[in-house]
């Protein structure tokens, strides 16, 4: 086979191979499983036909890539999920960027030695943020997992395993709020603004959130989903209540300023929160968790006031020694009158750095 064979060869496996791949991922390889390892292998197989011919080095510097990008680690992958390996189609998945730049540059390469001119604009990786996924689970699994291509359903899973932090946001006398409202438009404005804000601060702290309560939201910040970004759970659920408070204290006290009649009781958010096991289910594309811990950061939100943060005692424990973290009791009784002691906890800018 003489080099423009090579060259036509390698270009038809790798449009054959971005085809079946563009369904592969966006589907999270629900679709032609098969077909795409089979192209895999059949692109690895000409790529390597160009190298040993002599004209093509599978190297960063031959198709002008950074160095981050190894064009050898992307045909090892192909070969090796050509052979059945598995954790190799999820290598080539989580290292996105990388496979598109080669493709991008091999296929470059390939139109100028076939005298084709420039071809045509390839994916950059957007197309993503319409995996079945993404789109499914962009409500409540935080953006840099599903951008990083992990798949929601493992997270889920592992995260029963591990603790979670279950944080409750209630805005105490959202009544008020709504009945003595400026205007009809008022009341919307500000609440919607304090849930995009919130879920962003849930969001980029690496938050599971799972609902909007009407006045208020559940969130939770779990042990191993942290943990694979390298990240700690209770950190990121200190810093989260650090700016959640700071944007609260602001936002309510600009509230309050367009209320036609404020009650005798400051108005604000109370956050509760609770450490413990939680199962994270999803029936029938309904996200489910369910927990004690749950139950017991609604207590602890309910026993809070305007701008405090109430957590119960096993939390508590696990934050007295962190830097930053100013700590009080607070006694309070559930609603079938069962008595228990809460914790107040400030966090200084210390806190969760």
């Amino acid at each position: 086979m003489d080099h423009k064979d090579l060259c036509l060869t390698c270009l038809a496996r790798l449009s054959g191979f971005e085809n079946n791949w563009a369904y592969y991922c966006l589907s999270d390889g629900g679709l032609y499983p098969e077909a795409t390892r089979e192209y895999a292998g059949a692109l690895a197989e000409a790529i390597r036909n160009l190298a040993l011919e002599g004209t093509v080095e599978l190297s960063p510097g031959f198709f002008k890539l950074s160095n981050a990008n190894k064009p050898e680690v992307v045909v090892e992958a192909l070969e090796a999920w050509s052979r059945g390996d598995a954790k190799a189609a999820e290598n080539l998945w989580t290292k996105l960027p990388a496979v598109n730049a080669f493709f991008s540059a091999l296929k470059g390469y390939l139109y100028a030695e076939l005298g084709l001119g420039e071809p045509p604009s390839g994916p950059d990786g957007s197309e993503m943020m319409y995996r079945v996924s993404f789109t499914r689970w962009q409500g409540h699994i935080p953006t840099t997992f599903l951008m990083g291509m992990f798949r929601a359903e493992d997270i889920l899973e592992q995260a029963g395993s591990s603790r979670t932090i279950v944080v409750m946001g209630d805005i105490r006398r959202s009544q008020d709020l709504m009945t003595y409202a400026e205007d009809e438009n008022s009341f919307a404005k500000y609440m919607v603004r304090f849930v995009e804000e919130s879920r962003r601060l849930i969001d980029e702290n690496l938050g599971i959130f799972d609902k909007f309560t009407g006045d208020g939201f559940l969130c939770y910040f779990n042990e191993s989903v942290c943990a694979r970004l390298g990240e700690d759970f209770e950190e990121c659920f200190m810093r989260f209540a650090k700016h959640e408070m700071a944007f609260a204290r602001d936002h309510f006290a600009n509230w309050c300023r367009t209320v036609r009649r404020l009650p005798d009781a400051p108005i604000g958010l109370s956050l509760g929160a609770d450490l413990g096991s939680v199962s994270f289910r999803d029936i029938d594309s309904h996200f489910v968790a369910v927990g004690d811990p749950i139950v017991w950061a609604a207590r602890m939100a309910d026993a809070g006031g305007a701008n405090e943060t109430i957590v119960n005692n096993l939390l508590c424990q696990r934050l007295l020694d962190k830097p930053g973290v100013d700590i009080s009791s607070k006694p309070s009784k559930t609603k079938s009158g069962e008595a228990f002691l809460g914790w107040r906890v400030e966090f200084s800018d210390e806190a969760g750095v």
